[in-house]
């Protein structure tokens, strides 16, 4: 979990009770958009950070991201879309 400076925000808005469900994104990665309409599809609520903007990246060096999609999920990533929520 990411520490939550004074006014209760992490690293790009997302606050720690939020990072139950995060995913990782990038606006030219198919495999992302595949993984958003998957998410949606089972109507999984998940918060979104964009690697490209500069929080973006700042929250994956926090988190030790290197490839997108990744998801977050209490706590553990995964970037093995085939294996999510089965």
């Amino acid at each position: 979990m990411q520490a939550v400076n004074q006014k209760g925000k992490g690293i790009h808005g997302v606050r720690e009770i939020d990072m139950a469900k995060v995913l990782v994104t990038s606006k030219y990665c198919g495999g992302c958009s595949q993984a958003k309409n998957l998410l949606r599809k089972r109507g999984i609520k998940f918060r979104e950070v964009d690697a490209d903007t500069k929080s973006g990246d700042k929250f994956c060096d926090k988190h030790s991201i290197r490839t997108v999609p990744t998801m977050i999920i209490d706590g553990k990533k995964t970037n093995n879309i085939d294996k999510w929520f089965k």
